[in-house]
């Protein structure tokens, strides 16, 4: 049994996937920046965490998931290798914060932004794995299975949410600044169509 695909989202050009990518990466960079000095607008070991979780989730892989809706071999090739560098990139911002955390001498996970970031994390490690696995264009054991990639289509779309709402968990941690969390959600909030649907 196969799933069919009633929601194929909107078709991208090339010149529309140019300026949506440059749009993820500026927001990555920039915004990302922006976020990693809050509140007090000053760079420290910490600012590393949300810096890197912002260029892996919304900079890689939203590049990647805008890419993979231009289809082909290369589009599909370059959607896993950005998906691959975003998780990787990931990674190491939980590893920013877990040292942090050790380094200042505070507990681990005790709050829902933790929780909800493992969450993500698996989330965005499952379909990775199944990807290079079933779905890799040159080796892939079964790459033409509808339900397969339905599955990893969804489940990197829930961990890119997952995402974003962890972001804001943990940017609300940091300040209540009306300006600093709509810099964060409403870029995501445009974006996020092109992603997602």
């Amino acid at each position: 049994t196969t799933i069919v695909n009633i929601m194929p989202g909107p078709a991208i050009s090339e010149s529309n996937h140019k300026n949506i990518s440059i749009a993820f990466l500026v927001y990555a960079l920039l915004i990302g920046r922006y976020i990693a000095t809050q509140p007090k607008g000053e760079w420290s070991f910490f600012s590393w965490h949300p810096f890197l979780m912002i260029c892996g989730f919304m900079g890689a892989m939203g590049i990647a998931a805008v890419t993979k809706k231009r289809g082909g071999y290369t589009n599909t090739k370059n959607h896993g290798t950005l998906s691959s560098v975003g998780l990787i990139t990931a990674c190491i911002g939980m590893y920013i914060i877990y040292r942090n955390k050790d380094i200042h001498g505070r507990p681990h996970f005790t709050s829902n932004h933790a929780w909800m970031g493992i969450a993500t994390m698996v989330c965005a490690f499952m379909p990775a794995m199944f990807g290079v696995v079933f779905l890799h264009p040159d080796f892939g054991q079964d790459k033409m299975n509808k339900s397969y990639r339905f599955a990893h289509k969804w489940c990197s779309r829930t961990a890119i949410i997952g995402a974003y709402v962890t972001g804001f968990l943990g940017l609300t941690k940091m300040t209540q600044d009306p300006l600093v969390l709509a810099s964060y959600a409403l870029p995501l909030m445009i974006l996020a169509p092109f992603t997602l649907i």
